[in-house]
């Protein structure tokens, strides 16, 4: 209905829940990400803004580390879409840190 490269788009972000870790369906999806526009880019950096906000109380150190980090790896795989969101992103990161820190 809005055509194949929203398709494309949505397609790219989207996780192939078939891959067995997180860890295996963020190195597949940021390739993919990558080789949209950078609208797309921005999309999944503006995603990864919104939800650096607390950790829900029932994920464990391990969990937090390991989003925090994926946040890291986003931010390092599409920061030159857009400086301004990139800085966004870091700074969420940046502040993400300290429930790392709390969780251990």
């Amino acid at each position: 209905h809005f055509g194949q490269e929203v398709a494309d788009g949505v397609q790219a972000l989207s996780k192939d829940e078939s891959l067995p870790t997180k860890k295996a369906q963020m190195e597949d999806s940021l390739p993919r990400i990558r080789s949209q526009p950078q609208e797309v880019w921005v999309v999944k950096m503006a995603d990864r803004v919104a939800n650096l906000y607390p950790p829900p109380f029932h994920w464990d150190s391990d969990k937090i580390v390991a989003y925090r980090q994926e946040a890291i790896t986003i931010h390092d795989a599409l920061h030159t879409a857009n400086a301004a969101l990139a800085n966004r992103l870091r700074e969420r990161i940046a502040r993400y840190k300290r429930y790392v820190t709390a969780s251990e």
